[in-house]
């Protein structure tokens, strides 16, 4: 027993081993579980909560299993093979496993192992997925396909030397499921085991055989070499498997006479300076392996390659030929030695020797090298099984842009371009084969259209018979026709005279009657109209009175008004008067008051009194004043709390307007982003296009629009100018005629499209004639230079209407504003040029002699809808949409502010109001109190001198009466401000009564209008009365006529009647009528299609088709009738050219013909239909290879890379053809390193190093045996030869199953560095016999 590995690295030994385990598969129909056993291999090793193995089994399913499930079913290892790593691998043809899987799966980690699913449970059988592809042959029969693999035979390999990858895979698949079948067979036969069945895949050899051996062994033998135990994960082999170079010979080839050079089973290094003649043994293996003298790329001719002076030269090359991959063992042996004869004179031989040396016992040479060499999977053309010296320096200068290149070696050298190009020919082929079924189809129709004929002309005959029996029933027919039509036409006139006419007498006379009681209803409202017009010019006169006494109201209110304004001025004067007279009487008693201390006194209490009064009037000022003030601080505070709000106002409108704004933009945003790139979506027209697109049918021509999707400019700066001038239109829609419109305006108000026009242009109108003197000169350009309209069929009409609307020939372009400005004011485009446009889109414009310039801020750069590019116009709106909503944000927070002024300007009114309240309240305390002391005199004492008493009391009379004045002047007042409140009050009741007045008026005049409509009415009922009561006689007259012509009419319908009965009775000819309607309706049926097909017609309804046959049911359309059956006879009978039973055999023989023709055209159709989804199948399996291929040489590339601490990645470019390597430097350590995708801006050596590592990715998918590289390392520094060569080295370590042969003029230093770089860092095993080196010296003379 195994012991447990412990380490990860112990269990990663196991990778690769085989295990043979049983599963329960579905239940079969018995109702007993069935079991199988299922092959495995280990191909990954995992940790989870321990170590796991990941087991790949043979159906593609996987599972991880623990290490005691995985030892109980692990298979031994044979006796003569030791643990050791699968580098040699299965074959490079190993199967659908290998081939397949590889392809498929994503890219492996380090250990090989794949990713994949979960571990399963119970297993199911089930087929390989992969689908062979089917070879385009029909089978013998014409109904089936046959699967046929891409086989190695002489044939194959003579139409190309290239096997495609897809081919490669495919043949492992066939393969694959062959091996299945029979597996599966065996285990239901009983005669599987647990122990012992192995896979039926072939394996390749991957060790020598053993002398005396029946067949090669699998495995690798330990030569005494090896034996080492630093050599024990690797074992070198002592020959060369299947396909490898033994040796190569030349002999007066190039620059040798006579050279011979043994390979090494793994890899052989050579090495030489320049001209020593490496390059030469590349070209004899190419050449002695069937490359051209073209393909070497050396020479146009294989004579050139004879050395100088000789006759010939001969090359010989010898190749391994052991294991199961052996190419006819029994014939060639060990080995296999191709000797090719090259001739001066002309002409070449191949012949193929076996392993003594002899010519080997095959008929031609040539068509056995193609098998081997496809048995090998050997092209000595693959540029990647074969790097010459021109192709390695091509690649590694990087002089030129090689992209193209190094597809081209990338699809060849993983020969997908061959499978490439089989898929081509064969879809080419599958066209001509269904052309040839179109033709076949094309002579079935003609077939068809014989019998029909045939069928016709038979139907015709015997329809003839039927003709002549529709002849006679239309001939009794005619006869009774004109039977019915009088009988009628008498019935028409019974009726009209027994029925219609007296009928239509009694109806003028109920509509007389009508008519009198009508005029009797419109006399009496006529009546009522009078009256009540009467009335209302009653009250018109009421109110032209009453509007003259509130006129003399007004003026004695104005005369009341004048007079109490001439009181208060009397009153006023009077009392200034007063004031006068007291201030005299107060000059006196001051002279006679000397000395005298009772005047003093009294003088003094008057003074005080009166300054008492004068200063309670100085307050009362006071308080007026303040009052005034405050009234007048609240009136501002009050405008200026206004002007806030109405600036709130004008915020809030601004925040909408924004918002809108910010809403179109996020509209325009969001269409431009659902139209997925599309430029209709800038225009909101993504609805309206799709309608239009469903209702095209409906449209004489496409209609053009919107024209803004159509226009686009030669050069971007100029868009901005080009929409400044025509953004009036670039919504609007052009049309051919006013159906068009019609419908698109319909299909606009479906989509909701507004804000456009349509317009009618005639499609077919030539392009507008511009005459040079019309363009701007002094090298302005014209705006209609640089519109564009890319669609062809709008061009025309788009332009044209520009032309006319706009006059975009006369525009001019200009760079800037003073540009522009001299285009108006100095004409410097000319004096016929009055408008021009600058880059920002203002215009300048001229008109006789007024001119003026006009700036254009809405449109931008950003928003522009002339932009070609959609995605820089979703930049650039998305970048106006953050301004308008930072912009928005601005204003929200600027009437946040203004709220919140207003709000503190509110509080300011109110307590201007409360100040104010109290001013007055004060005002009027202060003038109650001056009334008060005005009211009240102080208490005077008496004089001594009777002068001084007569003075005071006439000082105290004066001061009473101007108390009196006052008081009479503040009555003045009072009654003037009531004389003009009545004043007011009479002028708006004037005003009012003027307006009752005008109503009344109003409803006089729709009054009298009625009156006279009612009149008119009435004078309409008297006409018509008039005219019923003529009618009604001429009635009367015409119902007697009618009465003596229906008397005439019954005598001719009795004269016809007897004329019919000679003919046949009537019971015949009404029975010949019906037959004979049947054969009309037949007839307007088949003239209704005919219309239909040629002018397309509709048909028409049924109920319309039979009224028109009732119509032609008449003795004038039946002769007609008739004339075209007896006509359809006689042609009948003249093309029919042969009798009924001649047409019938003719018939049946060519039904017969064709009921054989439509059987083979059916299996031809089902053949080519069968081949188009083969065709399908291979396209698919195409393509799902080149995936895995990309995603295979792309893993491999980045891991090349890294070992320089670079990152890298291939793009591919089908469509161009077209392969770039980029690669970031450096990038393992700095990722965020930019990538260079030009090489050229890299030194030579690592650029040298990245090529390397791209042909050694892309090697890594071809099937050769063995690669060889001629100067690698060109163009490197010492460093990166290390490195390339360490990789080279690791690379052909990993793929041992492989031979490299490496070519290089350095010395040998560079490779034993790297060897034992690789030894001693990387723990690599490279025993002393897997590199093998050779020297090459110049060849002497």
């Amino acid at each position: 027993m195994e012991p447990e590995p412990k380490t990860l690295r112990e269990a990663k030994a196991y990778i690769g081993r085989s295990v043979f385990k049983r599963f329960k598969v579905d239940e079969r129909g018995g109702g007993r579980a069935s079991y199988q056993f299922f092959h495995g291999t280990c191909t990954k090793v995992e940790v989870f909560d321990g170590i796991c193995y990941r087991i790949q089994y043979e159906d593609g399913d996987g599972e991880h299993l623990a290490w005691k499930e995985f030892h109980a079913v692990l298979q031994p290892l044979p006796e003569d093979q030791h643990r050791a790593p699968p580098s040699s691998g299965p074959s490079r043809r190993a199967g659908l496993s290998d081939a397949t899987n590889r392809l498929a799966m994503p890219p492996s980690d380090s250990n090989g192992a794949m990713f994949a699913d979960k571990p399963t449970g119970t297993k199911r059988q089930r087929t390989i997925k992969t689908e062979p592809a089917a070879s385009l042959q029909p089978s013998d029969s014409g109904t089936a396909l046959t699967e046929e693999p891409p086989l190695r035979t002489a044939q194959a390999a003579r139409s190309s030397k290239r096997k495609s990858a897809g081919g490669a895979a495919i043949a492992a698949a066939k393969q694959e499921m062959e091996a299945q079948q029979k597996q599966d067979e065996e285990l239901r036969g009983g005669n599987a085991t647990a122990a012992g069945t192995e896979r039926p895949v072939k394996r390749r050899a991957t060790a020598e055989e053993p002398a005396g051996a029946g067949g090669p062994t699998e495995g690798v033998s330990m030569a005494p070499a090896n034996a080492g135990p630093r050599n024990q994960g690797f074992v070198v082999r002592e020959r060369g498997l299947a396909g490898h170079v033994q040796r190569i010979h030349v002999q007066n080839f190039m620059c040798h006479s006579n050279f011979e050079i043994e390979i090494g089973p793994h890899v052989t290094l050579v090495s030489g300076q320049n001209g020593s003649g490496k390059s030469a043994v590349i070209q004899a293996l190419q050449v002695c392996l069937g490359a051209s003298a073209r393909e070497t790329s050396r020479a146009r001719s294989l004579t050139a390659f004879v050395k100088e002076g000789c006759s010939e030269a001969r090359v010989r090359v010898t190749l391994w030929n052991v294991g199961e991959d052996a190419y006819l063992p029994h014939i060639f042996g060990e080995r296999i030695t191709v000797e090719r004869v090259i001739k001066v004179a002309g002409g070449n031989d191949t012949t193929l020797l076996d392993a003594r040396g002899k010519k080997a016992a095959v008929e031609r040479h040539r068509d056995t090298l193609s098998a081997m060499l496809e048995h090998f999977c050997l092209d000595a053309t693959n540029p990647l099984t074969i790097i010459t010296q021109d192709k390695a320096r091509q690649f590694l200068s990087g002089e030129k842009d090689s992209s193209r290149d190094k597809y081209d070696v990338f699809m060849e050298g993983t020969l997908l371009q061959r499978q490439l190009d089989e898929n081509n020919l064969a879809g080419v082929k599958l066209e001509q084969s269904s052309h040839r079924l179109a033709e076949s189809a094309a002579h079935l129709k003609t077939l068809e259209t014989a019998q029909a004929c045939l069928q016709a002309k038979l139907q015709r005959l015997m329809d003839a018979d039927k003709m002549l029996e529709q002849r006679d029933y239309l001939e009794k027919a005619i006869a009774w026709a004109h039977v019915r039509e009088l009988e009628a036409a008498a019935a028409r006139g019974a009726a009209s005279a027994e029925q219609h006419g007296p009928a239509l007498v009694e109806l003028y006379e109920k509509a007389l009657l009508q008519l009198g009681a009508s005029r009797a209803e419109l006399q009496q409202r006529l009546k009522e109209h009078e009256e009540v017009v009467a009335r209302n010019q009653e009250v018109l006169d009421n109110h032209k009175a009453n509007a003259a006494k509130l006129i003399k109201d007004v003026r004695k209110a104005a005369e009341d008004q004048q007079r109490e304004t001439r009181n208060r001025t009397s009153a006023k004067t009077n009392l200034q008067a007063l004031q006068r007279n007291q201030q005299e009487m107060n000059a006196k008693l001051a002279e006679a008051s000397t000395g005298n201390e009772k005047v003093a006194e009294a003088q003094r209490l008057l003074e005080e009194h009166q300054q008492k009064i004068t200063a309670k009037k100085y307050e009362e000022e006071r308080a007026k004043t303040a009052a005034d003030e405050a009234l007048k601080q609240l009136e501002e505070l009050q405008a200026h709390a206004q002007a806030m709000v109405n600036d709130e106002m004008r915020g809030r409108d601004r925040i909408q307007q924004s918002q809108q704004a910010l809403r179109d933009s996020q509209d325009q945003l969001r269409a431009l982003v659902a139209s997925n790139g599309n430029r209709l979506g800038a225009f909101q027209a993504v609805r309206l296009c799709e309608l239009i697109s469903a209702n095209m049918r409906r449209f004489q021509r496409p209609p053009i629009g919107p024209l803004g999707a159509y226009l686009s400019v030669t050069e971007g700066r100029w868009a901005v100018a080009a929409q400044s001038i025509t953004n009036l239109c670039l919504r609007d829609f052009i049309v051919s005629c006013g159906a068009d419109a019609l419908l698109l305006n319909q299909l606009m108000a479906t989509a909701g499209y507004a804000r456009c026009s349509t317009i009618t242009v005639n499609y077919d109108d030539p392009p507008h004639r511009i005459p040079p003197t019309v363009h701007p000169g002094g090298g302005y350009p014209a705006l209609l230079d640089v519109l564009v309209v890319k669609d062809d069929e709008a061009r025309v009409p788009l332009l044209n209407y520009l032309v006319d609307r706009f006059h975009v020939e006369r525009v001019a372009l200009a760079e800037n504003e003073p540009s522009g400005r001299k285009v108006v004011y100095e004409n410097a485009a000319g004096n016929h040029v009055t408008l021009a446009v600058d880059q920002n889109g203002s215009t300048f414009h001229r008109n006789k002699g007024l001119k003026w310039v006009k700036h254009e801020r809405s449109i931008t750069a950003r928003n522009c809808l002339l932009k070609a590019d959609v995605s820089e116009m979703e930049a650039s709106l998305r970048a106006e949409l953050e301004a308008e909503e930072a912009q928005l944000g601005a204003l929200q927070q600027d009437l946040a502010q203004l709220v919140a002024q207003r709000q503190a300007k509110e509080a300011e009114v109110k307590a201007a109001q409360q100040r104010l309240q109290q001013a007055q309240r004060l005002k009027a305390r202060l003038m109650t109190e001056c009334r008060r002391l005005e009211q009240s005199m102080p208490m005077v004492p008496e004089a001594e001198d009777e002068e001084q008493q007569v003075v005071m009391t006439q000082l105290q009379s004066i001061h009473l009466e101007i108390v009196d004045s006052q008081r009479v002047l503040l009555l003045a007042q009072d009654a003037l401000d009531i004389a003009e409140k009545d004043w007011n009050a009479a002028k708006e009741r004037a005003a009012e009564a003027e307006r009752i007045f005008q109503e009344v008026l109003k409803e006089g005049g729709a009054k009298r209008d009625a009156k006279a409509e009612v009149e008119c009415r009435l004078k309409e009922l008297e006409a018509m009365r008039t005219a019923y009561k003529a009618e009604r006689a001429i009635a009367v007259s015409r119902l007697a006529a009618l009465k003596t012509h229906l008397d005439k009419a019954r005598e001719r319908v009795q004269a016809t009647v007897a004329a019919a009965e000679t003919v046949c009775s009537r019971e015949e000819g009404e029975e010949a009528l019906a037959k004979a309607r049947e054969v009309m309706e037949e007839h307007m049926r088949a003239l209704m299609a005919r219309k239909k097909e040629r002018q397309q017609q509709p048909d028409l309804a049924e109920d319309v088709l039979q009224r028109e046959i009732d119509n032609r049911m008449n003795p004038r359309d039946l002769p007609g009738l008739l004339a075209r059956v007896n006509k359809a006879i006689e042609k009948v009978q003249e093309e029919a050219g042969a009798d009924k039973e001649q047409l019938r055999i003719k018939l049946a023989d060519l039904s017969r013909q064709l009921s054989l023709k439509r059987v083979l055209h059916a299996r031809v159709s089902k053949t080519t239909s069968m081949l188009a989804a083969s065709m399908d199948r291979r396209r698919q399996l195409y393509t799902r290879v080149l995936g895995g291929v990309e995603k295979l040489v792309n893993a491999k590339f980045g891991s090349y890379l890294r070992r320089r601490d670079h990152l890298g990645e291939v793009k591919w470019d089908h469509e161009r053809r077209q392969l770039k390597l980029r690669v970031k430097v450096n990038g393992k350590n700095n990722p965020n390193a930019p990538f260079v995708d030009d090489l050229k801006q890299m030194s030579g050596g690592e650029r040298s190093y990245i090529t390397v590592a791209f042909l050694l990715a892309v090697g890594a998918n071809t099937e050769s045996p063995f690669r060889v590289m001629d100067e690698y390392d060109v163009f490197m520094d010492a460093e990166n030869r290390r490195i390339a060569t360490q990789t080279l080295l690791e690379f052909a370590r990993d793929q041992a199953a492989f031979q490299f042969i490496f070519l290089t003029p350095q010395d040998l230093a560079t490779v034993e560095a790297a060897r034992q770089t690789l030894v001693s860092k990387s723990k690599v095993d490279m025993p002393p016999g897997f590199l093998k080196t050779v020297h090459i010296r110049p060849p002497r003379g």
